[in-house]
């Protein structure tokens, strides 16, 4: 899961470099930002095949701790990829404490 979430961040932050921009200060701000969103899918088919009821409590403590781990794979690859580039600005900083404290 670690590998396929940093393939998707790099995709995602790629994408803020080769995108058409129509206004010059969209492109500045997602240039300098650099704000993706990772999404999910396939949610209800998982739970099905895990033979796992939606309104249970193993169903509940199951996904708490699988977006867990999404988000801290996500923060993880998102400094990586910011020491990468180089990246100092402040959120980088608001993302590296969240990484260091889960």
């Amino acid at each position: 899961m670690r590998h396929v979430i940093s393939v998707v961040i790099r995709a995602l932050d790629n994408v803020i470099d080769l995108n058409y921009y129509p206004i010059p200060f969209a492109k500045i701000t997602n240039q300098k930002y650099r704000a993706i969103g990772l999404g999910t899918s396939g949610y209800h088919h998982m739970l099905v095949k895990l033979k796992m009821s939606f309104e249970s409590d193993e169903h509940l403590q199951f996904i708490e701790q699988l977006y867990e781990k999404i988000n801290y794979f996500a923060l993880e690859a998102s400094c990586d990829l910011a020491k990468e580039k180089e990246v100092t600005h402040c959120l980088m900083v608001v993302i590296l404490k969240q990484v260091h404290t889960l």
